[in-house]
């Protein structure tokens, strides 16, 4: 496994990163702490977690694999979003529904598209950020974070003296080793000074910030080839900011079809190396984001080797050129 030097954080740390969504919720406690353990033993060190993932339970799943590790892992907890209502009715229906639900992509896609599991936004607060991450440490187990970020992070919030401040006390307390941001506009309003591409992102933000803050990682969908979020990622480097990117797999289906469509692109992603549209798609991730980490979910050992062979691939300039030819 490849490390990185993950900048703003400044930890070194496995380029492919656990996503910890589903923990407790799609993925049971047993399932989960299984995967955990395999990803771990493969070299994995940063895990991406949040107190909504999981039903709001996924940061206790995480919490008891950390144990014994803390000095050996990392981890990245957010604040400002919480879980969906739960009742215990619901936390039965969850155990009923999960083999189902895992074995069978429609059923998950019902699931999200009725809102019964959509995460809820919570207004930003001093007194929220400082107890949410006193509350996700008492939950994980251990002191102190790799890194805290505002989740889906709105620039007026970022801009404000009494949230930076609350940030500021975090880290002078040790609580976490570096403060992040959540999402493209977020990430843009961080980076307006870099670039032109990054300015016009940005245009559309509630606000431009007038100083640097504590904010020094920043974290966003796998953008697609030449947008103008590609650009945040080579940005944020040369301000020595670093960039975590996850939704590697959100073009998948998409990309199923055109190669089934084109046999010419299909050969020539047999010829590099690629064993099929997922490999090509991880593979694209760690060619845009080289100093950075990639996160992916990893519940079963078959994604998990998967994903290993596809960041080891020495062809990643080839995956992004593919891509990019496609436009996604």
């Amino acid at each position: 496994m490849d490390t990185v030097r993950l900048a703003g954080a400044d930890v070194e740390a496995s380029c492919l990163g656990f996503g910890c969504a589903s923990l407790g919720s799609r993925i049971s406690p047993r399932s989960a702490r299984a995967a955990l353990e395999h990803a771990f033993d493969a070299g994995v060190t940063w895990y991406d977690v949040a107190p909504a993932y999981g039903a709001g339970t996924a940061e206790t799943v995480l919490g008891e694999f950390v144990k014994g590790k803390a000095d050996q892992v990392f981890v990245c907890t957010k604040v400002g979003l919480i879980a969906p209502n739960d009742t215990p009715a619901k936390r039965v229906a969850r155990a009923l529904i999960r083999p189902l639900a895992a074995a069978a992509k429609p059923v998950r896609d019902a699931i999200r598209s009725s809102g019964v599991t959509a995460n809820r936004t919570v207004p930003l607060t001093p007194e929220l950020v400082r107890v949410s991450l006193e509350n996700s440490l008492r939950r994980l187990g251990i002191e102190q974070v790799a890194l805290y970020a505002l989740h889906n992070a709105r620039p007026a919030d970022m801009a404000r003296e009494d949230i930076r401040r609350a940030l500021e006390d975090l880290l002078a307390a040790g609580k976490t080793r570096a403060v992040g941001v959540t999402g493209a506009d977020a990430a843009a309003a961080t980076l307006k000074s870099c670039s032109g591409e990054v300015m016009e992102h940005a245009q559309h933000a509630e606000s431009v910030l007038d100083r640097e803050g504590p904010y020094r990682v920043i974290q966003l969908a796998q953008p697609v080839s030449d947008s103008p979020e590609a650009a945040l990622i080579s940005c944020a480097a040369r301000k020595g900011m670093g960039c975590v990117t996850h939704s590697v797999f959100g073009a998948l289906g998409q990309l199923r079809s055109r190669l089934l469509a084109d046999p010419a692109l299909a050969g020539r992603m047999t010829e590099a190396g690629f064993a099929d549209a997922g490999s090509l798609l991880m593979a694209r991730a760690r060619a845009v984001n080289p100093h950075g980490v990639v996160l992916s979910s990893m519940a079963s050992n078959d994604h998990l080797q998967a994903n290993l062979a596809a960041i080891a691939q020495p062809n990643l300039a080839e995956a992004q050129r593919l891509l990019s030819d496609l436009r996604l």
